[in-house]
């Protein structure tokens, strides 16, 4: 697979990027997304000034779901954080219950409200974990299902493949 640079992307994050430097973040998230990436499909780019990697994933159904990997920040303990995500709709209030209920239902992930900027509230379907703790078919798999139920839940919020 290839890594290209991306303009910078209006697309939300759900937490902010954090500048503080470990082993693991100075190792950096490409090369651990391209290992986990390799002899895929997956199209992706690397965005380096807001250091958040984007993830195209085409699913059988035809359909496709774009899946974000950042490092997030850090634990108390001075060990980055892993956050992968994907946008899966507009976050009505009178929706909030039902996305906490779900989560319980959920095997895979958790949904968040997100800041869209001019979108306003968005539902993101995430997944956070410690970068020195992430193996490359871990993190693959965390993209791949984050994709499949994050579209899942896109085509249940808004009937659309737009995100």
């Amino acid at each position: 697979a290839e890594v290209t640079e991306a303009a910078p992307s209006a697309e939300p994050a759900p937490v902010e990027v954090s500048t503080t430097s470990s082993d693991s973040t100075r190792k950096g998230l490409g090369p651990l997304l391209a290992e986990a990436l390799a002899d895929s499909d997956y199209a992706y780019e690397w965005n380096s000034s807001s250091r958040r990697q984007k993830v195209v994933v085409s699913l059988r159904s035809g359909r496709k779901q774009t899946v974000h990997a950042m490092i997030s920040g850090t634990t108390k303990g001075g060990l980055a954080m892993l956050t992968v995500y994907t946008v899966c709709g507009p976050a009505d209030p009178a929706r909030y219950e039902w996305a906490l209920e779900s989560n319980l239902q959920r095997g895979f992930g958790a949904l968040a409200i997100a800041s869209g900027g001019s979108e306003g509230k968005l539902f993101v379907l995430v997944s956070t974990t410690m970068v020195e703790a992430t193996m490359p078919l871990e993190l693959r798999r965390t993209i791949s299902s984050l994709a499949r139920h994050g579209d899942e839940l896109e085509k249940e919020l808004t009937g659309q493949d737009v995100l």
